[in-house]
Parts: structure tokens; C-alpha cells; sequence
């Protein structure tokens, strides 16, 4: 199986990124950007505590109980 990337899409997405104001402290236009986005490639986003965001896994493959553990 070989995997082709959508290098229009790619290239239009990264632009997008790029031009979408982000400064430090102040990504909450950005992250309205990359939700939209992953949501209209089926994958569901929540934020935590903090607002940031991360994709939301599930299916039969997803095992919760085996993150990776942060280094102290």
C-alpha cells in the first residue's frame, strides 16, 4: 500500500495555518482554525483544563491505559 499526500491540500492548510494570527499567549484564533479543520476530517477535539486542545481517539484500537508517561 503506498500513500499518496494531497500535496494541494497540504500546501493550502499550511497557508492557512501560517497566515492565522497566533502570538504567544493568544492561539485562541488558531485553535478555532485547526478544530474546524479537524472536524471536517472527522476527528473530534476537546480541551482541557487549560484550553488546549487535543484530538479525541477512539475506536477499537484505543487503549487509554497506555499513554505515554511524561518524564519528570
Amino acid at each position: 500500500m503506498s500513500i499518496q499526500p494531497n500535496e494541494t491540500y497540504i500546501l493550502s492548510l499550511l497557508k492557512k495555518l501560517l497566515d492565522t494570527p497566533s502570538p504567544t499567549g493568544f492561539t485562541g484564533h488558531i485553535m478555532k482554525v485547526i478544530e474546524k479543520e479537524a472536524a471536517s476530517l472527522g476527528v473530534n477535539v476537546s480541551r482541557n483544563e487549560k484550553r488546549r486542545s487535543h484530538p479525541v481517539r477512539t475506536g477499537s484500537g484505543y487503549k487509554p491505559d497506555r499513554r505515554p508517561q511524561r518524564a519528570c
